[in-house]
């Protein structure tokens, strides 16, 4: 996304896809993404996998933590309910 449009984001739907495009929207590695979200670097990978595809169902307060985080740094935007 060349233009800073923020991704459009709700826990209870993140996708795989959306996190690896978050990723590369704010230029983060998956370490950039464990700090940022106060997750371990493990538990990154197993969000994350090694080609942005999900290895594992993550639990929704880590999914929540992984969303702030973007929504922090403009990689998404929440969207009201």
């Amino acid at each position: 996304m060349t233009d800073g449009t923020a991704l459009i984001y709700t826990p209870d739907m993140v996708t795989d896809r959306q996190i690896c495009a978050a990723r590369a929207f704010l230029g983060w590695r998956r370490i950039d993404l464990a700090c940022e979200s106060g997750l371990s670097d493990e538990t990154t990978k197993i969000v994350v996998g090694s080609r942005c595809s999900r290895s594992a169902n993550p639990e929704p307060d880590t999914m929540r933590l992984i969303a702030d985080a973007f929504t922090r740094h403009g990689g998404i935007a929440p969207i009201s309910r």
